[in-house]
């Protein structure tokens, strides 16, 4: 009994520190408005990585996965954002909010990460061009044409995907 009261004496005298508990309400907003920022903004970056890599033809699945992932998170995530902060009852989307998870997510502007996705897709565009150039005039084998031609193919079905992306970031 004496140890129970000496125990209890301890703990009064030591004040625990309050320790703040984070609101899962805040928390909930940041994500949801992270995925807004990715559904508006991100999409680019899943689309320009699925048609970098088929063009490659390094994974044609995962390729494939990609673009269709960042299609249908441009067509479907916005709406699927804002009925998730609808049933939250955090209210309406702010764009504001959208780009400070943006930038808190990747630590600069979609511009930016556009422009550096399209000079990687270009310089990339540039060496698969000339390996299938390389390939196809090479006179050994057929086997070599026959990979000249498809990475020929390839990199010209990711040309006006590129070009496509340069003039909408002009826009």
């Amino acid at each position: 009994m004496r140890a129970q009261i000496g125990a209890a004496a301890v703990i009064m005298q030591i004040p625990f520190e309050e320790i703040a508990v984070p609101s899962y309400l805040d928390m909930l907003d940041g994500i949801l408005h992270t995925l807004y920022a990715l559904s508006v903004r991100g999409y680019i970056i899943f689309i320009l990585a699925g048609m970098m890599l088929y063009a490659t033809s390094l994974g044609d699945g995962t390729a494939k996965g990609l673009v269709i992932a960042g299609i249908s998170l441009y067509f479907l995530g916005p709406f699927v954002v804002a009925y998730m902060m609808n049933a939250a009852g955090l209210g309406p989307i702010d764009s504001e909010k959208a780009e400070v998870a943006w930038r808190g997510l990747f630590g600069i502007g979609d511009l930016d990460i556009l422009s550096l996705i399209l000079m990687i897709g270009d310089a990339l565009f540039a060496v698969l061009i000339l390996a299938g150039a390389i390939l196809y005039f090479t006179p050994s084998s057929k086997d070599l044409k026959n990979k000249g031609e498809a990475l020929i193919t390839r990199s010209l079905i990711l040309s006006p995907v590129l070009v496509f992306f340069h003039f909408s970031s002009m826009i």
